[in-house]
């Protein structure tokens, strides 16, 4: 886990030095679109990337599958309330408004809640 994490911190630091100088080279070759020409070819080449990698190993049988569910410890404020209520019928506490902590535009689209 640790070798992981120390490769992506490497492979981000790269990306972090060389990324605006090649963000500045290009907007100095092509103009301010030369951003967006370089931000398409960083998509490109990721898509093309996880084209081919998808195509490096074959799907597994159900029968080689782990077991898995998802199973959580408690519910969520929102899934109380989309249920109707708190759990074993109590109502939900007060706390649990959602709608309190939106700002005035939040409440306008969210007036369902």
């Amino acid at each position: 886990m640790a070798s992981a994490s120390a490769g992506l911190l490497f492979i981000y630091g790269i990306g972090s030095m060389g990324g605006p100088i090649i963000t500045g080279w290009m907007m100095g070759i092509i103009g301010p679109d030369g951003y967006w020409v370089y931000m398409g070819v960083l998509l490109a080449l990721l898509t093309a990337y996880a084209g081919w990698r998808t195509t490096q190993r074959r799907a597994l049988t159900p029968d080689e599958q782990g077991s898995f569910a998802v199973i959580t410890p408690n519910a969520t404020p929102g899934s109380r309330r989309g249920a109707g209520g708190g759990a074993v019928g109590r109502p939900v506490a007060p706390a649990c408004d959602l709608t309190a902590r939106l700002p005035p535009w939040g409440k306008w689209f969210n007036a369902e809640l």
